[in-house]
């Protein structure tokens, strides 16, 4: 089965607004608490916080098995200005994330995963490999220059810049969604 440990890091600078049953932004999470502010959608396979192994804290998130995942819907729709997350995959494929305002691809601001030991990042155009990904390493992705008029943003992983640019998956006007699925069993 493959893994994938996640912490998860959203952040916004900016006007907040609230809702007692849904989390908002600037939204940081560890997983320190479990999993009380997502929803599991698995279809199969294991979604857990565990002590197991963690870069960041106690706790990380494990998934095993294809169509395991979790989601997370935000109080209203904004311009995040920074996304950052850690990621561990055993073997080649996993750790799909996405960003956005709606739980599909044609919604994604970003959308990333690692596939065929590559980090890949999916825009309307189509995937863009980044770089090679060694199995059981933890990566330190983060998103940075989001810009909502032009529809781009930069990559950094674990403090290098691999893309600059880059067009989001859907021309969406901000993010109020996240997705942390594993893509593969093997």
């Amino acid at each position: 089965m493959t893994k994938s440990f996640i912490l998860f890091v959203l952040m916004l600078f900016g006007a907040m607004l609230s809702k007692a049953q849904m989390p908002s932004i600037p939204f940081v999470e560890g997983f320190e608490h479990g999993l009380n502010k997502w929803v599991d959608l698995s279809t199969g396979g294991t979604v857990e916080a565990t002590a197991t192994e963690s870069i960041v804290g106690a706790q990380s998130l494990h998934i095993t098995g294809t169509g395991a995942g979790i989601q997370v819907d935000f109080t209203t729709l904004q311009e995040v200005n920074v996304i950052s997350y850690y990621v561990n995959v055993a073997g080649a494929n996993g750790g799909l994330f996405k960003a956005g305002n709606g739980h599909t691809g044609n919604n994604a601001v970003f959308s990333a995963e690692i596939t065929g030991g590559n980090f890949v990042v999916t825009t309307a155009a189509g995937p863009i490999t980044l770089c090679p990904v060694a199995s059981n390493t933890w990566l330190h992705v983060e998103v940075k220059n989001i810009n909502y008029t032009a529809h781009t943003y930069d990559v950094f992983v674990d403090g290098v810049l691999l893309g600059s640019k880059i067009g989001f998956a859907a021309a969406v006007p901000g993010i109020s969604t996240l997705d942390i699925y594993n893509q593969s069993s093997t």
